[in-house]
């Protein structure tokens, strides 16, 4: 039987080439060289619905999930996202999709700890770990402003230390 140009029923659907797949995203090396020899990177695990999970493998090959089920390591800054995670001696912080809080994870098999406050009010991407001080410093894309009247989130710079103390950096 013949169909006209268009209109048949192709036996390809978006199911079958996402149903058991990943998608590799960023990859990361730990921020302090001497501490591990581990290559991080995200993957898109399709069949869970979207879900971003940081993944590790060491020079065996031998591969780890860190992202435990309920979390999600998206983020939305810039509504794209990007700059998802990033790994300092041994730790891997991210943020999480669901409140674009950031957490801390200090193993694969320990629990994710929220660095920043979990409202959404305010975004967390593209971090870094500066062992001279012990701060973080990553982007951040504060949307509570748009309560005050403002018409888009505000983009910043900032200085997380001890987990919850925030600076805006000037320049």
């Amino acid at each position: 039987m013949e169909a006209g140009y268009g209109t048949w029923a192709s036996p390809i659907t978006s199911k079958l080439c996402t149903e058991s797949g990943v998608d590799l995203m960023l990859l990361q090396v730990d921020g302090d060289s001497s501490f591990s020899d581990l290559v991080y990177w995200n993957e898109i695990h399709f069949q869970e619905g979207g879900r971003y999970v940081i993944c590790s493998a060491d020079k065996s090959g031998t591969v780890t999930q860190w992202t435990p089920a309920g979390f999600n390591a998206r983020s939305t800054v810039h509504e794209y996202g990007g700059g998802d995670f990033f790994v300092y001696q041994g730790v891997v912080y991210f943020t999480n999709f669901s409140d674009q809080a950031l957490y801390r994870q200090t193993s694969p098999d320990a629990a994710p700890e929220a660095l920043t406050d979990t409202t959404k009010a305010r975004r967390y991407a593209n971090g870094t770990f500066d062992p001279k001080n012990g701060h973080i410093f990553s982007v951040r894309e504060d949307h509570e402003v748009i309560k005050s009247g403002a018409k888009e989130a505000k983009n910043e710079i900032v200085s997380i230390k001890d987990g919850k103390e925030q600076t805006v950096v000037s320049f």
